[in-house]
């Protein structure tokens, strides 16, 4: 999986994955963190061509 944890835009705190959107710490959003090295073309390309193809880059 490519989504590695969320972290806060405001403070840096950081937070495992999950169903969280703001801070507990100061309320600032959580942005996603990716580990961009593990995705590469041949992840997407033996799929389908829908919206599910970029499953791993999708924020949820």
């Amino acid at each position: 999986m490519a989504r590695t944890s969320l972290q806060c835009r405001e403070c840096k705190k950081d937070y495992e994955n999950g169903f969280k959107y703001i801070c507990d710490e100061c309320f600032g959003p959580l942005d996603v963190k990716y580990d961009f090295p593990a995705i590469n073309k041949d992840t997407f390309s033996n799929r389908e061509h829908t919206y599910w193809r970029y499953f791993e880059l999708l924020p949820i």
